[in-house]
């Protein structure tokens, strides 16, 4: 976003108004942008001759660290860069800051039937299903590689019978990008399996 400079004390009172004016139209055309985009003037906030104007549409900061002097106040949301991406940050009173979402990947969420999302803190959830595999330990391929941390992955059977307990299911060789199950059974009422994994 541009700078648009905005001059206070005017008009001035000893001034003819036609030394003030071209100062007071440039803080007038300023107003809009300074609290917006030049590119699109309504990106933060909606703009002037509109029944909702004053609103915010959305907040954009600029990647920023956190103010230091923090101390005794209630702490401070701010945008800092992560491996070239910025996400939003808080910092409380006492200095301890936390990333609120966001991780070093392309994306932060795919809604799929295997998908992922980004929780507070970096954290990711992962989700999906395995069917039709007869294999007796299979190998399963989380739609994204976790960065740090795999901490848990839990499976369910899907079936269509409920003799299907004889399936086990349980996760082995879990990794940052795929774990293995015991597929005890290869019955045919044994459709596979669901999982969900979180890690960071």
């Amino acid at each position: 976003m541009p700078f648009n400079a905005f001059t206070e004390g005017v008009p001035n009172p000893p001034n003819f108004p036609a030394i003030d004016v071209n100062t007071m139209l440039q803080n007038n055309n300023s107003i809009n942008r300074i609290f917006s985009n030049a590119a699109s003037p309504t990106l933060d906030n909606i703009g002037f001759n509109d029944n909702d104007g004053g609103f915010h549409n959305q907040v954009s900061m600029p990647d920023q660290a956190a103010d230091p002097g923090l101390q005794g106040m209630d702490g401070v949301l701010f945008c800092r860069d992560v491996n070239g991406r910025s996400w939003p940050f808080w910092q409380n009173g006492i200095g301890s800051t936390f990333q609120l979402l966001g991780n070093s990947g392309a994306n932060t969420i795919n809604a799929a039937a295997n998908g992922y999302t980004t929780l507070a803190g970096g954290i990711i959830l992962q989700w999906g299903t395995r069917v039709n595999d007869a294999t007796a330990a299979p190998t399963i391929n989380f739609p994204i590689a976790f960065p740090t941390n795999c901490f848990m992955v839990t499976t369910s059977i899907i079936t269509n019978n409920s003799a299907a307990q004889a399936m086990t299911g349980n996760p082995f060789n879990v990794g940052l990008t795929s774990f293995q199950f015991r597929n005890s059974t290869t019955a045919a009422i044994n459709l596979g399996i669901y999982y969900v994994a979180i890690g960071n």
